[in-house]
């Protein structure tokens, strides 16, 4: 088949259809060009899963291991946030750390650079962004991901009403 170059702007006010391959230079189909109702199936599209560990509200933290996510798709923490609505006195203070284990018989191993500490120094009613502190961030499917709590308390009052938010954006699966 002989190629055909058309330049210029083109404008059709009727159907356009084509019957071999369509190639679309990359990026030149952004996000605002895909309609609402286009019904895109889900395993077409990559997830954002956003997971809470929470303690009750207004009661001083207690050390706690939670699992919080399984993965079903390789992925990244793109979030990582810390709440508590009354701060620590004194020296006390809560270590916060998020866990990872990958697949069969895979050891839970820190995805954090250091454990992400709340301590006098933080205001309460506030939320500390701690992404940062995550690297790793990738993971692989049917990842485990925890979330360990402890506490030292080393005179004063630890917080209270601690909540930790995780974002998992995953691929397609």
């Amino acid at each position: 088949m002989v190629l055909s170059i058309h330049e210029g702007d083109h404008h059709f006010t009727g159907s356009v259809s084509i019957a071999g391959d369509f190639a679309a230079a990359a990026g030149s189909i952004t996000n605002t060009m895909v309609e609402a109702e286009a019904g895109l199936e889900v395993s077409k599209l990559d997830h954002r899963i956003v997971q809470t560990y929470a303690q009750e509200a207004e009661c001083s933290v207690v050390d706690a291991y939670r699992v919080v996510h399984i993965a079903r798709a390789a992925g990244v923490i793109s979030g990582f946030k810390v709440f508590t609505d009354g701060i620590a006195t004194g020296s006390s203070k809560i270590e916060i750390d998020v866990l990872k284990a990958d697949g069969a018989a895979g050891a839970f191993a820190s995805t954090l650079t250091a454990v992400y500490e709340v301590s006098s120094a933080d205001l309460a009613l506030t939320v500390l962004d701690a992404i940062t502190n995550v690297s790793p961030s990738t993971y692989v499917a049917n990842a485990v991901f925890a979330v360990k709590v402890d506490v030292s308390v080393l005179g004063g009052t630890v917080p209270t009403g601690l909540v930790v938010q995780l974002t998992f954006d995953e691929e397609a699966s």
